[in-house]
């Protein structure tokens, strides 16, 4: 699985679309942090627009994963005798790695200016607890692409997921129940209303990460890679 890993690695680092799609987010989210950042700390007010920024982890699905059904490089991965599960263990860390890491860089980032210029301290405990929620947050659209496999499909099914998101953080009766969503924990830590007990956040987490983990892994196992 090493190879594999070093293989996608490799990939990353010598294709523009990962790191366009990083800078992209970071771009977006610091348009959107003064929108807030005269009311709270800049560490959360780069925390409110997670949820709705949830687009650019879909389109690091499509170019990491969607693409690569498309063009039967995992395909190639199989007919070289490596093991389903690590081809798709090896993939999806990659993608992990990446979706989540720009997340939390422009979390760290906004939170080093709060400190510079208004001695805000940065909540490195909050972060670490709000990891498992981003995990959780990124594994959605790499589950639709494994579901998917192809770009145009798993860019349809991405776009309703994301409406239907809009939607019910915009529904009050809905909202309400964010709490037992990955995405709802970042806007929690936003309105500054985390529970004192993590611990049933945490578990939600876990819950959502395994599911669609397990999910990812059987639409895998069972595609047509010949």
């Amino acid at each position: 699985m090493s190879r594999i890993i070093k293989a996608e690695l490799y990939k990353i680092l010598h294709s523009p679309a990962p790191w366009g799609i990083a800078a992209g987010y970071f771009i977006l989210v610091s348009i959107l942090v003064p929108d807030h950042s005269g009311d709270v700390s800049f560490f959360r007010s780069s925390l409110y627009p997670i949820p709705f920024m949830i687009f650019m982890q879909i389109a690091l699905a499509l170019s990491m994963i969607g693409n690569e059904f498309d063009q039967r490089m995992l395909q190639g991965y199989v007919a070289s005798g490596n093991k389903r599960f690590h081809i798709f263990l090896g993939k999806l860390l990659v993608y992990l790695l990446i979706s989540t890491g720009m997340i939390v860089v422009t979390l760290l980032i906004h939170s080093l200016y709060g400190l510079i210029t208004r001695g805000e301290a940065i909540p490195f405990g909050t972060i670490l607890f709000l990891l498992p929620s981003f995990v959780g947050i990124c594994m959605i659209p790499a589950f639709l692409a494994f579901v998917f496999k192809d770009i145009g499909r798993t860019l349809g099914s991405g776009l309703i997921f994301y409406l239907i998101m809009i939607v019910s953080l915009n529904n009050a009766s809905i909202s309400d129940k964010s709490v037992y969503l990955p995405f709802g924990h970042s806007l929690l830590a936003y309105k500054d209303i985390l529970p004192s007990d993590l611990s049933g956040l945490l578990l939600i987490d876990a819950v959502w990460i395994i599911v669609l983990f397990a999910g990812s892994f059987l639409a895998f196992r069972r595609s047509d890679l010949k």
